[in-house]
């Protein structure tokens, strides 16, 4: 609020910014480029509904990070890569289960972060909050948060991440949300959402992410109220948002030391690098349950404390009572995009 008028900082007139620093990101390996030199806006009322113009426009970076685990949430990514890559915008994608590999990400120019997570227990895993939590703000920077899920319910993730990029300074440009195969399930005969993300499901993303592209590209884009990310029935919302505040509690494991080789295929596999072995496998709090450490164990020496027969019970119960609506939700401006 500048003098009684409500002013909206991405209406910008000018954008300066002096030198940059580079910040080591504690928890992805990720160097990010944070601007920290001097910054003039221009600025000029505004009343809803809002119309954002601002003269840098799309002319810088465009920036993707994700957490994927097993591999769903990588191939949305990769298809926002795709095509961001066919317009006029630089694009840098990092996948934070990898290798740093010492570039500068992140500069704070005005563009878009797409940001991505699985939803492992109604919400987004905790390295993706942790990264959010991390980011320097960003003044005048869109955001554009993205799920995958494995049928059972997508829970309050897009909502969960919204929220944190608010907090930012980064206004929502759009969300989206899209289905995989369960992670969990890979013994079962018939893993909840099998095939997909499926060709429709990635032509259905292409199409929407070319849509935000062409809006931000033209300077005119309304923002999206995080509340349009509240879309679970009140009663089940309200209840997975009591997880948020509660600490993430680790399913416990049982080692087999007879049938362990201690080939360190387990750590390897793990995104957060929370297993060493001494001389046996050890795991630290940064576990989060992906179970890549038992998928990839070639002797089947590690056994979570549910069975995993147990745990797709469960799992076709959610899935009965949530009954949510599989195809892709893409939400852009307060409204839902259908597929």
């Amino acid at each position: 609020m500048i003098c009684g008028e409500r002013y909206d900082p991405l209406q910008l007139s000018a954008v300066y910014v002096g030198f940059f620093k580079k910040t080591f990101h504690p928890l992805s390996n990720c160097v990010l480029t944070v601007g920290i030199g001097l910054q003039k806006f221009g600025f000029s009322p505004v009343h809803p509904p809002m119309s954002v113009s601002y003269e840098n426009k799309m002319k810088s970076e465009c920036c993707i990070v994700y957490y994927s685990p097993n591999g769903s949430t990588r191939r949305i990514a990769t298809v926002i890569e795709d095509t961001l890559k066919n317009t006029s915008v630089t694009v840098q994608a990092r996948d934070l289960a990898g290798p740093d590999d010492g570039s500068p990400f992140l500069t704070g120019k005005a563009g878009c972060l797409f940001i991505g997570s699985p939803v492992y227990r109604d919400t987004a895993i905790p390295p993706v909050m942790q990264f959010i939590e991390a980011l320097p703000r960003a003044e005048g920077g869109f955001a554009v948060p993205f799920i995958t899920w494995g049928g059972a319910s997508s829970g309050v993730a897009l909502w969960q991440m919204g929220q944190a990029l608010q907090k930012k300074g980064y206004v929502l440009a759009g969300a989206l949300s899209v289905i995989g195969v369960h992670s969990l399930m890979w013994q079962s005969k018939q893993p909840e959402c099998t095939g997909h993300p499926d060709t429709h499901d990635l032509q259905a993303v292409a199409d929407f992410i070319g849509k935000i592209t062409r809006r931000l590209t033209d300077g005119k884009i309304r923002p999206l109220a995080v509340e349009a990310l509240d879309y679970q029935k009140h009663i089940d919302g309200d209840s997975m948002k009591k997880k948020l505040g509660m600490p993430w509690m680790i399913m416990p494991k049982t080692l087999d030391e007879g049938a362990c080789t201690q080939c360190g295929i387990c750590r390897d596999e793990c995104p957060v690098a929370a297993i060493s072995l001494s001389p046996h496998p050890i795991f630290n709090s940064d576990c989060f349950d992906c179970f890549n450490c038992i998928r990839q164990c070639p002797e089947d020496a590690l056994i979570p404390a549910v069975a995993l027969e147990d745990i797709a019970k469960q799992i076709q119960k959610r899935v009965e009572y949530f009954d949510e609506d599989r195809s892709p939700r893409l939400i852009m401006n307060s409204d839902h995009v259908d597929s």
